[in-house]
């Protein structure tokens, strides 16, 4: 059996919102995009009446991503922003996927994605910026595998996480691996989901090894801003998220 859990780090004074009433769930209707729904890849809210969602089309292939398609949520529904081209966006290779956004607001958005560079067999991260009027472009001069997750702090200061638990900070002018690189005691591990607890703190979720399919144990770890810490659990198998 698989023991699927997740993750809450409750802070004193904050409130376990599954012990409080919540209000009751509601359908949403997604936005249309050339006739049809659109899947939605990830949300940001900032407001019960602001939010900014995108979703993707596909090159011919129908794996690789083609656009980004940028939405928001003005609290009655959801309306398409913008398209960005990504097959001939300026990035020297191909792009592969587009995992998760983060920001400060509607008209300021950054979007984690991965990319092939021409003449190489490893990934490497990318950011995409939309500033309300236009897009931008950033990536780094290293590999590192696939971003599954972005933690944003200012335009300054941006985390991208890997599927391999890299991490890589944006300073507001270079891309880089994040230094000191997280304890790696088992295997080449896998991450699933990250979560910012402060600026320059966070947790990355996931299992022991990329090499052996899940269930192969849980693994966390944790930077709080000095140091890591790792934790291992192989009677747990594997994380999917973390809050």
């Amino acid at each position: 059996m698989v023991a699927t859990i997740a993750v809450s780090l409750i802070t004193p004074g904050s409130v376990f919102a599954g012990l409080q009433p919540c209000g009751s769930w509601q359908q949403i209707a997604p936005p249309q995009f050339q006739g049809a729904d659109l899947m939605m890849y990830d949300v940001v809210a900032f407001a019960p009446d602001n939010a900014s969602g995108f979703g993707l089309t596909f090159a011919p292939n129908g794996i690789d991503p083609a656009s980004i398609i940028l939405t928001h949520w003005d609290g009655v529904s959801w309306q398409v922003v913008d398209q960005v081209d990504l097959l001939n966006a300026p990035i020297p290779g191909i792009v592969r996927g587009v995992a998760a956004m983060g920001g400060s607001g509607p008209d300021n958005l950054w979007f984690a994605g991965t990319f092939d560079p021409a003449g190489f067999v490893f990934a490497r991260p990318f950011l995409a910026h939309w500033d309300g009027a236009s897009w931008s472009f950033e990536y780094p001069s290293s590999d590192g595998g696939s971003p599954i997750d972005i933690g944003y702090v200012s335009d300054n200061e941006i985390y991208l996480f890997g599927d391999n638990a890299t991490p890589w900070v944006w300073d507001g002018s270079n891309l880089s691996l994040f230094s000191p690189f997280p304890p790696v005691s088992v295997g080449a591990p896998t991450a699933s989901d990250a979560e910012l607890t402060a600026p320059g703190a966070f947790w990355i979720a996931g299992h022991q090894s990329a090499d052996v399919p899940p269930p192969s144990g849980l693994s966390l770890w944790h930077w709080d801003g000095g140091q890591w810490s790792e934790y291992l659990d192989s009677d747990v198998n594997f994380l999917t998220g973390d809050t």
